[in-house]
């Protein structure tokens, strides 16, 4: 199975590459009044208005540099009855990708309640690497600015 990795903070993570739909650079965002803390603002995709989510502010590592390197990752998931939702997560150093086969080292099962966005870790050259599920990644508040606008159909 192929992951995307990045970086929030400090902290290097994994995403399904089956849940990233595409890897833009940062690009101007329009701010959201009373928006949750964590979402930095709305940016067109496609002509579609999607919401930007700081990954380093949701994991508690502060905002995301605005670098060359800092990129939006967009994602897509699918609600309880079959809705696509699209978000994208502001992260930094989205470079690699890496493959885990069968023949790797099963990852370790997790469940931490502080963190449910967390399902399992496992090893990229010798760094713990925790992997991300989409669809619990995003706060409730956030989720549901997702579903309550016209944008966030895949």
């Amino acid at each position: 199975m192929l992951f995307v990795l990045f970086r929030a903070g400090p902290t290097r993570y994994a995403l399904a590459a089956s849940s990233v739909v595409e890897v833009v650079p940062l690009v101007r965002l329009e701010p959201l009044p009373g928006a949750p803390a964590s979402v930095r603002g709305l940016f067109s995709y496609r002509g579609t208005p999607v919401p930007a989510v700081d990954v380093s502010v949701l994991t508690g590592a502060g905002p995301a540099p605005d670098r060359m390197s800092t990129r939006i990752v967009i994602v897509s998931w699918a609600e309880d009855d079959g809705t696509a939702r699209l978000a994208g997560l502001i992260a930094t150093s989205v470079t690699e990708t890496v493959d885990r086969s069968a023949d790797d080292p099963p990852p370790s099962g997790l469940a931490l309640p502080s963190a449910p966005w967390i399902a399992s870790a496992f090893i990229v050259g010798g760094e713990v690497v925790p992997c991300v599920r989409v669809e619990a990644f995003l706060p409730a508040e956030v989720r549901a600015l997702v579903d309550q606008s016209a944008g966030g159909r895949a």
